[in-house]
């Protein structure tokens, strides 16, 4: 049987400083805008897959905060995924609707999505990251976005 658990998201962009820069997702007051529900169980013969389901408001903030990046901040080498990304509903769609990992914490997963026709990674994904990571992502030329849950605690 499946666990499941609540998780806050945040995400970042490679700015053109190639520093991850987050991204804001908080549109109001409602707690419902930073978190979702991690599944954790066995997808496609696969042991352990985390897939993540976004509450609506954080799904609606997530497509917002993508439809806003700057073009002149992203780092040169992303441009064309992250001009994909923001002018794509279909794409900003397909990211809320379309997150998993595997079940290894502080290991980035990567991020892949159909761009016309072609299975291209777009950037990681990753749960509860140490500093050390998030800095060795920023170096990663390949992490145009990167999104990150973390277990979110009611204590």
């Amino acid at each position: 049987m499946p666990a499941s658990y609540a998780v806050e998201l945040c995400a970042y962009y490679l700015d053109d400083s190639r520093e991850l820069k987050e991204i804001h997702l908080k549109n109001s007051d409602s707690l419902d805008d930073y978190y979702g529900v991690c599944y954790v169980g066995r997808y496609n013969g696969k042991k352990n897959i985390k897939k993540i389901s976004l509450s609506e408001d954080l799904a609606s903030n997530l497509r917002r905060a993508i439809s806003n990046i700057s073009a002149n901040d992203v780092y040169v080498k992303n441009k064309v995924i992250i001009g994909h990304l923001v002018e794509s509903i279909q794409l900003q769609e397909l990211i809320c609707h379309s997150l998993e990992l595997e079940s290894s914490k502080n290991k980035p997963y990567p991020l892949h999505l159909d761009i016309n026709g072609t299975n291209t990674k777009v950037g990681y994904i990753i749960e509860d990251p140490s500093q050390e990571v998030i800095i060795n992502l920023s170096k990663k030329q390949d992490a145009a976005l990167v999104i990150v849950i973390k277990e979110y605690c009611t204590c």
